[in-house]
């Protein structure tokens, strides 16, 4: 739990307030401390999820990262908002068993103009102040600015997880860091070349050529629509109404443009 202490206030209502903690052997403290009550998921989230599923669905799969990036399309466009920290651990499952992104401790409203500042070091799953190693972005490990792109980088990394059944942590982190270095299993490229071409687009070093999160969606919808066509258990109001999301708003730019 992250708590925020109020002991320095200067609020001259909290100094004279009876609840004030005055200390006593014999007193019930009282602590001033802000709690932030963030939704309940009983469900747990993705990294639960994925340690526990015992077979690769794709069509779930592809589900899965569009609730995410569409989270994250709403997160830059609307909230101009930088997570900095998506992993595992911060996707939380919902009732309905779509996905949803939480944990905002190290996310920063980003100036336009300037992107967010430089962050602080960061050690292999745990967040500090620049993010998890693991799944931050190049530029969050060299402690340049981030922006938009970063959080394209880090759902990189998820995916690439996502389409995997580990045996081993080792195994885990072994085909992770490859990943951060552009490397792509076999199996993966193998088995699944549409996503493969598109989380290399999305780990790519360099922000400014790294998919936007337009075109990201866009992709995974084409993807999941074709998926399912396939499949005997899709009906024509779905495809109907499928067949209109994939007309996503126009892309921010090229798929070279960065998304700052």
């Amino acid at each position: 739990m992250d708590t925020i202490s109020l002991s320095n206030s200067d609020d001259q209502s909290a100094r004279e307030d009876p609840r004030t903690p005055i200390g006593g052997p014999l007193l019930a403290q009282t602590y001033r401390m802000l709690f932030i009550q963030m939704e309940y998921f009983p469900r747990g989230t993705l990294a639960d999820l994925l340690r526990s599923r015992q077979r690769l669905c794709r069509g779930e799969n592809l589900r899965w990262l569009g609730n995410i990036a569409e989270g994250l399309l709403y997160l830059h466009n609307t909230q101009n908002v930088v997570h900095r920290d998506l992993k595992p651990t911060n996707i939380f499952v919902s009732k309905e068993a779509g996905l949803k992104i939480g944990d905002f401790g190290l996310a920063m409203r980003r100036d336009p103009a300037a992107g967010c500042p430089p962050n602080p070091p960061a050690s292999l799953e745990q967040s500090i102040a620049g993010g998890s190693p693991l799944y931050c972005s190049p530029e969050q490990m060299k402690e340049d600015g981030v922006n938009k792109s970063s959080d394209v980088f880090s759902l990189g990394i998820i995916a690439v997880e996502m389409y995997f059944v580990f045996n081993t942590q080792h195994e885990r982190i072994r085909v992770l860091t490859n990943a951060r270095q552009g490397v792509l299993p076999d199996e993966l490229t193998a088995n699944y070349p549409e996503e493969a071409r598109l989380f290399a687009e999305m780990l790519k070093e360099s922000p400014s050529q790294r998919s936007p999160i337009r075109k990201v969606i866009k992709i995974l919808r084409k993807m999941l629509y074709d998926a399912e066509t396939e499949s005997d258990g899709l009906d024509g109001d779905f495809v109907n109404t499928y067949a209109s999301r994939i007309q996503v708003d126009a892309l921010d730019g090229p798929s070279s443009a960065v998304e700052t």
